[in-house]
């Protein structure tokens, strides 16, 4: 049966039923990552199987190991530890081993986030009996491509959710009787997905507290309990981080809080701005003009082997929709939990002192998000007779929609590299034999911050070059140049 606290906190819902396994077999789950994998990967390959560098992966995953001999000292120099320590050591120590071939290392990222939405919905589905509905959105929403794609945000924030993800499957497997061991893994996939990116923090906890809540009834309650071990998990993350040598990305993490002088203005309403560009003003760019531009670049830049690919994936996604049947829908749990996991990793910033939301941002609001439109699909379509069909067809055609919408995104990152590599090309030619060194500071005239015409949305990084910032074009002409003498050099419009 349903937990009792859950019936008292989220309402019945459709039904108190509950099976002790969710209502997808393991083979299902199977496929079903392969389809995912396939569907979010496929989309970076629309132009060949091609990574197009931005912005800090220039630096981060050339220019740190090309030009620095002792790779401790610039950690400890750069403050690394300091502030997401397994993202930084990371970039150095695995990542950046695939510079020249980033594409394999989206690959790898691509199916740890497909995985990450196995198991967050073999825990969900369980409590609440969420559907297929929740796959697209988490995985394939446009607004996402940022942080998914990009290695230098998609290395922090999807590494992340997929440690937090596995120690959130763990947690639910201890609780239901599980052995001591998956106490243990859970403790520690936690602490480490909260060493890869802040929200990941809370994400991770938010989503403990939810199992918890499920489980605390008198069978489970005192192993249900153990969830609180997050918090001596934060402690410890934020004891090492404390006493880590703070250096550049130490900075990242002051505070700006509530009874501060001009925190409304400067914190809150700033922070509040952001989001709403984001969520509203991106989501609405990515997946409406995006979605136009999308068709429009597949006639103009046709590419047969990606429709045919993305066609057969939305197939079998069809088929595997339909012939399942869920009867454990909990409607109001399952959306007072969205919400919640959607609200949670975006309170970071209310406190931070430079709340700097950009559209990676969202991506930790991504399974909040999905539960929210999983439970209203239900609302509209779970009383329907043949539900599972139109589940299906809805399904497959919101990834198919979603996945023509993406073309534009990786359509605008090609751009950017490619006017990013002519750029820094043409100036390093430049500065050769000028005699400028390390150290030394000049301008480089005539150059616009982003080269992408009608982007689906332009906001902070999201639309932008190298040409944006000195320390961004910087780092593209000590990578191109094969130099890492070269001095700053500041783009002027």
């Amino acid at each position: 049966m349903y937990p009792a606290c859950c019936k008292k906190a989220f309402g019945k819902g459709k039904s108190a039923v509950i099976k002790k396994d969710t209502y997808l077999g393991n083979r299902t789950y199977a496929l079903l990552f392969f389809v995912l994998f396939g569907l979010i990967f496929s989309r970076y390959c629309y132009y060949g199987f091609e990574y197009y560098h931005q912005l800090d992966d220039y630096i981060q995953y050339h220019n740190y190991t090309a030009y620095n001999d002792d790779l401790w000292k610039l950690i400890k120099s750069l403050g690394m530890l300091s502030s997401r320590p397994l993202a930084g050591l990371f970039d150095l120590f695995v990542w950046s081993n695939f510079y020249g071939a980033m594409i394999i290392a989206v690959g790898i990222i691509s199916a740890m986030y497909a995985a990450s939405a196995i198991f967050l919905h073999k825990v969900f589905s369980k409590h609440f009996g969420t559907g297929y509905m929740f796959f697209i959105i988490y995985a394939l929403l446009p607004l996402g491509f940022e942080g998914i794609y990009w290695v230098s945000a998609s290395s922090r924030i999807v590494v992340g959710l997929f440690f937090a993800s596995m120690s959130l499957l763990f947690f639910d497997e201890w609780c239901d009787g599980g052995k001591k061991s998956r106490l243990v893994l859970f403790a520690v996939f936690q602490f480490i997905a909260f060493c890869f990116y802040e929200q990941i923090v809370l994400f991770s906890g938010a989503a403990t507290l939810i199992v918890m809540i499920c489980y605390a009834n008198k069978r489970s309650r005192q192993r249900a309990v153990w969830g609180f071990l997050m918090f001596a998990n934060a402690a410890l993350y934020l004891a090492f981080t404390q006493l880590a040598p703070s250096g550049v990305y130490g900075e990242r993490t002051a505070l700006f809080l509530p009874w501060q002088d001009g925190y409304v203005e400067q914190g809150f309403l700033s922070a509040c701005w952001q989001m709403i560009c984001v969520f509203i003003s991106g989501g609405a760019a990515t997946c409406g003009k995006g979605l136009l531009r999308g068709f429009k670049l597949l006639i103009e830049e046709p590419n047969f082997i990606y429709v045919i690919a993305i066609l057969a994936l939305c197939s079998v996604l069809f088929v595997t929709v339909r012939k399942e049947r869920r009867e454990n829908i909990s409607f109001f749990a399952e959306l007072f939990t969205g919400v919640f996991l959607a609200i949670a990793p975006l309170l970071l910033f209310f406190v931070l002192k430079n709340p700097w939301f950009s559209a990676r941002n969202a991506v930790p609001s991504f399974c909040g998000l999905a539960l929210v439109g999983d439970a209203l699909f239900d609302l509209i379509f779970g009383r329907l007779k043949k539900s599972n069909v139109i589940e299906a067809a809805l399904v497959s055609a919101a990834a198919l929609l979603c996945c023509t919408a993406s073309i534009s995104e990786i359509h605008d990152y090609r751009e950017t590299t490619a006017a990013d590599v002519k750029i820094a090309s043409a100036a390093s030619e430049a500065l050769e034999n000028t005699g400028f060194e390390s150290g030394e500071s000049i301008w480089l005239l005539n150059v616009d911050a982003s080269y992408v015409s009608d982007a689906n949305f332009y906001f902070h990084e999201h639309g932008y070059g190298v040409t944006s910032s000195d320390w961004a074009l910087t780092g593209a002409l000590r990578a191109v140049s094969g130099r890492g003498d070269l001095p700053l050099v500041t783009p002027v419009s």
